[in-house]
């Protein structure tokens, strides 16, 4: 169990009654990294750890604020995670969260759409996503589909990761950890540092694995949950 001496760890992000991913997955992974996690929620949703999302019910952009609000006063926050944003104003309340609130680093999992179901947004919200709420990611840690449509970055393979070296400046955080087990072939992570002159982005390290066929859902929001944890606790 954590306790209030322990680190800070806020993630901002949708609910799951499954229990498999959102806020419930999060500050289940945050727990085993030993972090006293704290959440808002964005949205309330109907979904099962295998059927897919059926409806999704945003929370309003004030009560998201208040939520945010009251969380300020349990202490210095030393690490934030965010999921699921699923309209303008909410985008508005997050960055004006951010920019008013001394934080640790943020981590943006940018969850456009669950594996099956109802998508949590729409295009009309991905421009705020990268006016407004970019500036102030540290790490951005997308699949490939989400990289391709927020940023236009069209990977196919493996092979094509390098591409990548020059258009994640479409992007703009210092970090970019890029899923791919959307791509044909062996899985690649690949985790990217973005050059101090801005002109793109180095290959820092490549996480290769064997394929996984075991149900997957949540696995974006427990890796994201985790880095952030362990930025809370100073690494």
């Amino acid at each position: 169990m954590t306790s209030k001496s322990e680190p800070i760890c806020l993630t901002i992000a949708a609910s799951d009654p499954s229990g498999g991913a959102g806020i419930q997955a999060d500050l289940r992974t945050m727990e085993k990294f030993s972090v006293r996690g704290v959440s808002a929620i964005t949205a309330l949703t109907a979904q099962t750890a295998k059927g897919g999302v059926t409806h999704i019910q945003p929370t309003p952009g004030p009560m998201l604020a208040e939520q945010l609000k009251a969380i300020t006063g349990e202490g210095r926050i030393m690490a934030v995670k965010i999921g699921v944003l699923c309209s303008k104003p909410q985008v508005e309340v997050v960055a004006k969260f951010l920019a008013a609130t001394k934080t640790g680093p943020v981590v943006w999992d940018p969850v456009l759409a669950p594996t099956k179901g109802e998508k949590f947004l729409t295009k009309s919200v991905h421009s705020a996503l990268r006016g407004k709420l970019l500036p102030h990611i540290d790490l951005i840690t997308p699949n490939i589909v989400e990289l391709g449509s927020l940023f236009g970055i069209d990977i196919k393979s493996s092979r094509e990761l390098e591409k990548l070296a020059t258009s994640l400046t479409k992007v703009g955080t210092a970090w970019v950890l890029v899923k791919g087990g959307h791509l044909r072939g062996t899985p690649v992570d690949t985790l990217w540092q973005q050059m101090d002159d801005g002109s793109g982005y180095a290959l820092v390290k490549r996480y290769q694995h064997r394929r996984s066929r075991a149900n997957v859902h949540g696995s974006g929001c427990i890796l994201s949950s985790a880095i952030a944890a362990q930025l809370a606790r100073g690494a």
